[in-house]
């Protein structure tokens, strides 16, 4: 067999490690290994990305409360308005740009 103690080393055996239990961590931790079940996304998915990034140019939100804008409680604009700093209740915060890539989004409508 092999003389080196570097080869004899990596051909010995741990006992205490659960393979499955690894193997299923891995799986999640991968970013390259994600299992996409809809057709219309599998179509477009890019392995060589991230899951943000593929959601990103798909048109697809990854997290919903960054594409929703945050509501002001009534209490809120009542003191705003109160001390004078009314300017930001009339005018609509400016969109994100968005990709051009609602073809997905239709798809899958």
């Amino acid at each position: 067999m092999t003389k080196l103690m570097k080869q004899r080393r990596k051909k010995s055996y741990n006992y205490q490690t659960n393979r499955r239990r690894v193997k299923k961590r891995m799986e999640k931790k991968t970013k390259f290994g994600v299992k996409i079940d809809c057709d219309v996304l599998k179509e477009s998915w890019d392995n060589r990305k991230s899951v943000k990034e593929n959601l990103k140019t798909l048109g697809v939100a990854s997290d919903a409360n960054d594409v929703v804008t945050k509501i002001k409680s009534v209490k809120n604009q009542f003191i705003e308005t109160r001390l004078g700093t009314d300017e930001n209740i009339d005018s609509k915060p400016e969109p994100k740009p968005e990709d051009n890539s609602t073809e997905v989004v239709q798809k899958l409508e």
